[in-house]
């Protein structure tokens, strides 16, 4: 899936609660094990990432309901970007690595 896909699809998890009719727990679980961290484009990596940190620290109800995959997003997102830190590879930028402190 392109990453732009994956923002557009984590950007609907987010804001379209819907009580389980698209956003079922399969799918939000998936995207958070599966999907993120998106790490082909930079530019929308750092975008979606400060904006699921954002919401991590906000206590977004349908993260806090994956609250176990929520956590492996976090470390996933952590480990891609210490074992990845050439600033053409960067996908948090100064705002996200600032959120993840």
């Amino acid at each position: 899936m392109a990453d732009n896909s994956i923002s557009t699809l984590f950007k609907i998890v987010l804001f379209q609660n819907d009580g389980g009719a698209l956003v079922t727990a399969e799918l939000v679980n998936k995207l958070l094990t599966e999907l993120l961290p998106i790490k082909n484009d930079i530019e929308e990596a750092g975008s979606v990432h400060t904006l699921f940190l954002q919401h991590v620290l906000n206590k977004n109800a349908i993260l806090l309901n994956a609250e176990a995959q929520t956590k492996q997003c976090i470390q996933n997102i952590k480990a891609y970007a210490e074992a990845h830190t050439d600033a053409e590879e960067d996908i948090l930028g100064d705002k996200g690595k600032a959120l993840m402190q």
